[in-house]
Formats: C-alpha cells, structure tokens, sequence
C-alpha cells in the first residue's frame, strides 16, 4: 500500500511522456517493486545512494576521461536541463548530450536505457575479444 502511494506522490508533477508511463501495469509493477526494494530491504543503500547524489560533484568529474554520452528529456522537471549542460561541460570525456523532446525523468530512462545496455554490451563484447 505504501510503495503505491509513494509511487502516486512521485509521478503527481510528472511532465512529459512520465504521465503515460504511469499508466502502464508494467511499469507501476516494476517501480511498486524498486521502491519496495529501496525503503523496505535495502533502506541504507538508498540512503548511501542519496547522500552522494546531493555533495558537490564538480571535482570528482573533472577526473572522469572516459568517453561519456548523456540522454536527458526536455521536460524533466525534476533534473533540469542546465544540470545536464553542467555536467557535459564539467566531464572532460563527455562526446554528446542528446535531449529528447516529449520525455521527462523516468520516460527518458525507459526509452534509452535498452540502448544504453546495448552499447555498453558491445564495448565489453569488444574488449574481451582483443589479444
């Protein structure tokens, strides 16, 4: 009952395509599911995870070389796009920043991520097969 509420509380100013998110079973299933996970199993985790996201970042980016692509949705009102500009600009190695039009937080996410998985795939794929 409470990961559902929690849930409704989050999604209340969803912009964008996070609004049709929401009314998917599937995808109310999977977030009723990671909330569970995240305040009831694995609360302290979460709470790691939360303390690192909200200290200063810009000095630990700066040490980060490797090639980084970015994906943010235009109407994400909870990330805004300047956050999005910063940290292209703050990561040395960062080669692209694609914003997508109509998608907002968590629809940006759902919408990219199989092809995240993807490359990130193939770049493991490739490195194993090297001599």
């Amino acid at each position: 009952m409470l990961p559902d509420l929690l849930l409704r509380m989050l999604f209340f100013s969803a912009l964008g395509e996070d609004r049709v998110l929401l009314a998917d079973q599937g995808f109310r299933t999977t977030m009723t599911r990671t909330l569970k996970t995240c305040f009831k199993r694995d609360s302290l985790g979460y709470a790691r995870d939360v303390i690192a996201y909200v200290q200063p970042w810009k000095a630990t980016l700066a040490e980060i070389s490797l090639d980084t692509q970015i994906w943010h949705g235009a109407e994400d009102n909870w990330s805004p796009l300047a956050m999005a500009d910063f940290l292209a600009s703050a990561l040395p190695g960062c080669s692209k920043i694609t914003v997508l039009d109509g998608l907002s937080h968590y629809s940006c996410l759902h919408r990219t991520a199989p092809t995240i998985c993807r490359s990130i795939n193939a770049l493991v794929a490739e490195e194993l097969t090297r001599p």
